[in-house]
C-alpha cells in the first residue's frame, strides 16, 4: 500500500487530532507539565500500520469503540518528522500543526540544558492548540 504525504495530511485534517495539554504535576516548580500529541483514528488497522512504519508512533485498539484503532504520536522526533513532511499539504489543521512544530523545535533546543519555557512562551504555544480547541 503506497500512502502519500498528501493523503496523510488529508487524513489528519479529517480524522486526526493535534494538540498540547497542560497536566497538573506537583513535581514541577510551576505545578504543571505540557504534553504534546498527534492522533489518527480509523477502523482500517492496515492503513495506520503503514503510517506507523514510516513515522513511528504507538498503535492500539481503543477500548471504548468497537474495531477502532488509534495511532498516537507522543515522541518528539516522530512528531517533528511527520509534521515537516505533511505541513505543506494540510488545510484544516495547518495553523495548529505549524505552531506545534515550532513548539517542538523550540523546546528541543532546551532539552538537556536544564532550561524551560517561560510562562509567556507557554501561553503563546498553547493559544489555539490546547486540548479544548480540537
Amino acid at each position: 500500500m503506497k500512502i502519500t504525504k498528501e493523503y496523510i495530511a488529508g487524513f489528519l485534517d479529517g480524522e486526526g487530532y493535534v494538540g498540547l495539554e497542560k497536566k497538573k504535576d506537583n513535581r514541577i516548580k510551576r505545578g504543571y507539565s505540557i504534553r504534546f500529541r498527534i492522533e489518527l483514528s480509523n477502523k482500517n488497522k492496515t492503513l495506520l500500520e503503514e503510517i506507523r512504519k514510516r513515522y513511528g508512533g504507538r498503535l492500539w485498539l481503543k477500548s471504548n469503540k468497537e474495531d477502532c484503532w488509534q495511532l498516537t504520536f507522543g515522541n518528539r522526533k516522530d512528531c517533528i518528522k511527520l509534521l515537516e513532511d505533511i505541513l505543506p499539504y494540510l488545510l484544516i489543521k495547518k495553523a495548529k500543526s505549524k505552531k506545534l512544530l515550532e513548539y517542538l523545535k523550540r523546546t528541543n533546543s532546551l532539552i538537556g540544558r536544564g532550561k524551560m519555557l517561560t510562562d509567556k512562551q507557554i501561553k503563546y504555544f498553547s493559544n489555539g492548540i490546547t486540548k479544548n480547541n480540537n
